[in-house]
């Protein structure tokens, strides 16, 4: 009996995602790497974690009702957490 082997595929492996590219001014880039630094991440970790962060608040700001906001302001805090743990 004969075993067949599959081959890795070399790089990075496949995720649902998309690039974007975006042009920073410098004190906002000083920022970004600051807060990059404190957590012990890369660049783009951290402005992956900022964006999450920002619309977790933009969430909690626009919800109308009590339980949206409870949903809401448990997301920004279990994010927030996450930011300082550096997770």
């Amino acid at each position: 009996m004969s075993t067949l082997f599959t081959r890795k595929k070399m790089g990075r492996p496949r995720v649902e995602s998309e690039e974007i590219r975006s042009r920073v001014q410098q004190p906002l880039l000083g920022g970004l790497d600051a807060w990059a630094e404190a957590h012990g991440i890369p660049r783009a970790e951290a402005a992956r974690r900022l964006i999450d962060l920002g619309l977790a608040a933009y969430e909690f700001a626009q919800a109308s009702s009590e339980i949206d906001r409870d949903r809401a302001r448990s997301k920004l805090l279990e994010k927030l957490g996450q930011s300082r743990a550096g997770s």
